[in-house]
């Protein structure tokens, strides 16, 4: 299977939301980077559950994301490098790579979601890209405001696991998910 315009530029806006310190590589840092910055957003000790799991759950994604990617095992990847593997491993298998990401939707949902609900709000949902892709505030809100299909307010699992999976695969420009990670070119 090859990447198709739109699922290419997706991964490429994708790369630059996990290449947090914008040296134009992934690498562990940028994991534990991301894990420090949720638990400061989310006033989570070090050592609290959620924050154990959140690490666990990003430097797993590490694991997978390099093993899958850093063909020259150089311990970082780099753009080029996270095309094809997403290429290779990820388009062949929708519904693996779902149950693959599912542990850290439900990590993010318990840390992000406040009362316990199961859904996370606007406001709930602000926190978490700022935190998690470095998302302008405003960007992740409008995201929020896409993803929230049926318009009650909130984003349940369902709703953040069909934008996920529309996000990666979906060829439509018109795709709620396309909102993903902030604003898609051209809207």
């Amino acid at each position: 299977m090859t990447l198709s315009p739109l699922v290419e530029s997706k991964l490429e806006r994708r790369f630059r939301t996990y290449d947090l310190d914008r040296d134009g590589v992934v690498t562990r840092a940028d994991f534990e980077l991301v894990s420090s910055r949720v638990e400061k957003t989310f006033g989570l000790a070090p050592d609290h559950p959620a924050a154990t799991r959140l690490r666990e759950v990003l430097l797993g994604i590490w694991t997978r994301l390099a093993a899958a990617s850093d063909v020259d095992r150089d311990d970082q990847v780099t753009l080029a490098e996270y095309k094809a593997a997403f290429e290779r491993h990820v388009l062949v298998d929708r519904e693996a790579y779902s149950r693959a990401y599912q542990p850290f939707i439900d990590t993010m949902m318990e840390i992000a979601d406040a009362d316990g609900d199961g859904r996370v709000t606007e406001g709930e949902y602000v926190k978490w890209y700022t935190a998690l892709m470095g998302l302008p505030p405003d960007e992740a809100a409008e995201a929020f405001r896409h993803l929230d299909r049926d318009g009650d307010g909130y984003l349940g699992h369902e709703e953040i696991t069909a934008a996920v999976l529309e996000f990666y695969f979906s060829d439509d420009p018109d795709a709620p998910g396309n909102w993903m990670v902030g604003r898609p070119p051209g809207a």
